[in-house]
């Protein structure tokens, strides 16, 4: 592959958000954006369901999801940057189980919506 791939949940709205911020910011074109039901997410037997939470999918198809998958995607976006140097110093475990409250309860925080807003937005950035 020659870009990475984040795959979020298009139902929910900061993931949403995010999907919207990544293909504004995202200026030196690292990553292609999918999302949970993708055809993308299946062709590579991502179980996202059980996984809940954000993927990065590498380019030699590794795998990192959770504060390691916004770290990576944070470093290459200048302006998350400096979201990356406070999650650098932070101790894993702590930012993981961070991380997993807000997964777990995203859609009552965030809220949800009916239908998947990402695969709707068909730009150069989305891949099925």
């Amino acid at each position: 592959m020659e870009y990475e791939v984040i795959v979020i949940d298009g139902y929910c709205n900061i993931c949403s958000k995010f999907y919207q911020f990544i293909v504004k910011y995202d200026i030196n074109n690292k990553y292609k954006l999918s999302e949970f039901d993708s055809l993308f997410s299946k062709q590579n037997n991502l179980d996202l369901k059980k996984i809940n939470s954000i993927v990065l999918v590498k380019k030699d198809k590794s795998i990192l999801k959770n504060s390691k998958a916004l770290k990576s995607i944070f470093y290459n976006i200048p302006k998350l940057k400096p979201i990356y140097y406070i999650l650098k110093i932070t101790p894993e475990f702590i930012s993981d189980f961070a991380y997993k409250i807000i997964a777990n309860n995203r859609y009552s925080l965030f809220g949800k919506r009916e239908s998947c807003s990402i695969s709707s937005k068909k730009n150069n950035k989305f891949i099925n």
